[in-house]
């Protein structure tokens, strides 16, 4: 966080080369930029610069698989909401909510444990800074943003089973 907030509307993580702290480098490979990309089509689909569930404009050969692209559901459609932000700010708003939702998410599966306020929040706290989270979340992979829905698959899971039925879960 205090590498991100200074630049929230600069650079996405690790676009700031550690070796030289004065300046923003901006293009750098990696799969922050992929990820980058594929967040903002849901936005250019809803201005209409690209069709509904299509790629837009990476692989457009006439030759390329048709497929379907959904935008990374919610990811896609909440970076949408943080829009005003620009590009950048809503794509670290959508870091920064993702940490927001692994610790709550965390926390109230533990606590559907039956696990005590003190060991819940540490077990959350644990899970929310996971080293595989942080370093898949801070380098710009999709898995950074996606783990913290582990948790509330897992109440909404055990919900539907206890209750056998899919609604009960909500």
């Amino acid at each position: 966080a205090t590498r991100l907030l200074p630049h929230f509307f600069e650079c996405i993580p690790y676009t700031h080369y550690e070796n030289d702290q004065s300046a923003i480098k901006t293009n750098i490979q990696g799969d922050h930029l992929q990820w980058f990309y594929h967040l903002n089509l849901f936005e250019k689909a809803v201005k209409g610069y690209i069709p509904w569930f299509s790629e837009g404009y990476q692989f457009t050969t006439p030759y390329q698989l048709k497929f379907t692209n959904l935008y990374f559901p919610p990811q896609g459609q909440m970076e949408y909401l943080f829009s005003f932000l620009g590009s950048i700010g809503a794509y670290n708003a959508l870091l920064l909510l993702s940490t927001l939702i692994s610790l709550l998410g965390g926390y109230a599966y533990f606590r559907t444990l039956q696990i005590n306020f003190i060991g819940a929040l540490i077990a959350a706290l644990l899970f929310t800074f996971f080293p595989y989270r942080m370093a898949a979340l801070y380098g710009g992979h999709p898995a950074g943003m996606f783990i913290p829905y582990i948790p509330l698959f897992f109440i909404f899971l055990e919900k539907t089973l206890v209750s056998k039925s899919f609604f009960a879960s909500f």
